[in-house]
């Protein structure tokens, strides 16, 4: 889930279609395969509102292995016709070795969840 904070001073225009990538283990980015239909929904958000965006990584297509992911997202200002392609990077973790490598975390459960 990421939060879309419009800080422009235009209201923005964006839909439900997104990209995600991973760095593969030679360190070369690479699509991940997410579903590829999308609703047809065009939202718009005025200056200083935020919107919740929920992307899905489909561990049954591909299973998301810990490592770097990046997450890329078009809006466009609606009054002036300019696409803009956000982006934010993160990181999946075995919990497991996060754990073991926190000095600072008291207790943590562990669940394996089915694939």
């Amino acid at each position: 889930t990421f939060v879309l904070f419009n800080q422009s001073d235009h209201e923005i225009q964006f839909g439900e279609d997104y990209q995600i990538t991973y760095e593969d283990k030679q360190g070369v980015w690479r699509e991940l395969p997410i579903h590829t239909v999308f609703n047809d929904i065009l939202y718009f958000i005025g200056p200083g509102k935020r919107f919740l965006i929920k992307a899905d990584l489909n561990p049954n297509v591909l299973p998301n292995r810990p490592g770097r992911y990046r997450f890329f997202y078009e809006v466009e200002l609606s009054d002036k016709k300019q696409k803009i392609t956000l982006m934010t990077e993160f990181r999946l973790a075995d919990i497991k070795e996060a754990v073991r490598d926190s000095s600072d975390v008291i207790s943590v459960e562990y669940v394996n969840y089915p694939r």
